[in-house]
């Protein structure tokens, strides 16, 4: 398995007021497999894919319930020293971040920028680092690369600066690739190119890919397995076909049923998830759903589901779907 990751929490704060923006998560990917990482804002699936490579604000561990590890081509990445960790950012493990305008340097053009990556990862000389870079530009599909060389982040569209960032990320020539809403503000046309460009990068390079998003669409289009994440946690996962035709949890159902259809008119609207996603100062000890959820029961106010595997493919964290053997009850604490 190329990434192996139990028990990973993540959380803000100080000490004697933390407060979990990733909360117990364990997930396994493969080489080559696409991955996709969807939920609404604020589930903390930007937090979970920078804790990955021990990136961000975020501490990291794991919970009372056992330590955490992220295992990445057989390297603890929560225990790598700085060396191991610079070979894996970058080099092992390219990311694509959420917004290219806020991640590129302002003051160093774009191939700069791709050749830097070169000459650190790849011990490549300016003049190799430079010509390497211009490949690079042309395999991610921008036009007149060698024009683009020279330009800086600000001259260029969102579109294009977004090639710029997978150019980035590809040019240690990674064996998993993180892509945080890597069509974040981009508009349908250019974000179908961005993704059949992914998805034509995944096959010619034989890389895997983490694709973070909120677009169950993109995810559909892109990759073959699903994981849904809540208020810092995994609630189901499984084959991206299975999940999206029948979903076990009633998260990922209402995620389905919110999405729109030729069917949605000013008769029938788009429909709904009532609520918000809890603030982190306000998760509770039951099912984090439950507040939204039209199917709770008295068992999801009182105590957090555990993943459960169902078949041999899919899992689920859900009282529906579990079979509830628990006679006293008392805030994440299971007497029965």
């Amino acid at each position: 398995m190329l990434l192996e990751v139990e028990n990973l929490n993540a959380s803000f704060g100080h000490a004697g007021s933390r407060m979990l923006a990733v909360d117990a998560v364990s997930f396994s990917l493969a080489s080559g497999e696409a991955v996709g990482l969807v939920g609404e804002s604020g589930c903390g699936k930007s937090t979970l894919a920078r804790a990955l490579i021990r990136l961000g604000d975020a501490d990291i561990g794991g919970n009372g319930s056992g330590p955490a590890r992220v295992s990445f081509e057989g390297i603890d990445v929560l225990r790598a020293d700085a060396a191991q960790l610079q070979r894996i950012r970058g080099g092992r493990i390219g990311m694509v971040f959420q917004e290219p305008l806020n991640a590129l340097d302002p003051l160093f053009c774009v191939g700069q920028q791709i050749a830097e990556v070169l000459r650190v990862h790849r011990g490549l000389s300016w003049r190799s680092a430079e010509q390497e870079a211009l490949k690079l530009m042309r395999l991610v599909q921008l036009p007149a690369a060698e024009s683009r060389y020279g330009a800086y982040p600000h001259e260029l569209s969102g579109g294009l600066r977004q090639r710029v960032m997978i150019a980035i990320a590809l040019a240690a020539k990674p064996s998993l690739l993180i892509a945080d809403e890597p069509t974040t503000a981009l508009d349908v046309t250019v974000q179908a190119q961005i993704l059949a460009l992914l998805q034509h990068l995944q096959a010619v390079m034989g890389m895997a890919l983490l694709l973070v998003t909120h677009d169950l669409g993109v995810v559909f289009q892109v990759c073959t397995r699903v994981l849904v994440m809540y208020a810092g946690q995994i609630v189901e996962a499984g084959p991206v076909n299975e999940v999206f035709t029948e979903p076990l949890h009633p998260y990922t159902r209402a995620l389905i049923e919110a999405l729109p259809t030729l069917a949605t008119t000013k008769t029938k609207p788009l429909a709904t998830i009532p609520g918000q996603v809890p603030r982190l100062d306000e998760r509770q000890c039951g099912c984090a759903f439950s507040n939204r959820c039209q199917q709770v029961k008295e068992i999801c106010w009182q105590k957090r589901p555990q993943m459960q595997s169902i078949t041999a493919k899919r899992s689920v964290a859900c009282w529906l779907s579990q079979p509830a053997r628990v006679t006293h009850l008392r805030c994440g604490v299971d007497d029965g």
